[in-house]
């Protein structure tokens, strides 16, 4: 049976809330850090996040409207944030019912998590059935790029689970394009951001910005 989270299960461990970003997804974003994450991929530039039992317990409803109060797209990132999968799926119905867009990154593969299915991720097809974009898979060192945006590796893929609703086929994985170049310049101006690669070459003088799913240790959200 589909479970769909409708009471908040108490609280979630978040390790930072980012209120403004421009690289964990397309456009200005706020974002947050889950804390825990089982898988170690090789390379983490987060291995903070890793202990579950490390970052702040949050009220769900509190944390959901500290979120929606930046009034712009959500970005769910961890650690591992189907950890708490029972935990996002309530926060997930929360920002939904304000028409916010949402960006949930995994480092599970899709194809794997619908395997285990709800049984090991609770709430889970209420997650796919409200989420807008799901970023799965591990990061992999080997494969990171300086041309790699909203990524931290590109064998990570951008699912438009719309898509995957509205073709009823989930054998057949649909992607958004996130390989395309795109820059962005914040409201101060003051600076541009875009794959490292990109900017190197048509912005010799700028200065790199914190990098997709990088958690700035500063102790606290």
């Amino acid at each position: 049976m589909r479970q769909y989270i409708t009471t908040p299960p108490h609280t979630i461990r978040v390790a930072q809330i980012v209120p403004l970003s421009h690289v964990d997804g397309p456009g200005a974003r706020t974002v947050v850090y889950l804390q825990g994450c089982p898988i170690d991929c090789p390379g983490c530039q987060s291995p903070q996040l890793h202990d579950p039992d490390a970052g702040t317990a949050w009220e769900l409803d509190l944390l959901a409207f500290e979120l929606l109060k930046t009034g712009r797209p959500i970005t769910i990132s961890g650690g591992e944030p189907l950890l708490q999968s029972a935990m996002v799926a309530y926060l997930v119905r929360k920002l939904k019912n304000q028409r916010r867009h949402v960006i949930l990154y995994t480092g599970f593969v899709l194809e794997d998590v619908l395997d285990l299915g709800e049984e090991i991720f609770p709430g889970l097809w209420q997650i796919l059935n409200l989420v807008d974009v799901l970023a799965d898979g591990p990061y992999i060192r080997e494969l990171d790029t300086d041309w790699t945006q909203w990524r931290g590796s590109p064998n990570q893929r951008p699912i438009d689970l719309h898509a995957m609703w509205d073709a009823e086929d989930w054998s057949e994985i649909k992607t958004l394009d996130w390989d395309t170049p795109t820059f962005t310049i914040p409201a101060d101006g003051a600076s541009v951001v875009g794959p490292l690669g990109a900017m190197d070459q048509v912005f010799p003088e700028s200065t790199p910005n914190r990098m997709c799913g990088q958690v700035l240790d500063r102790g606290g959200q």
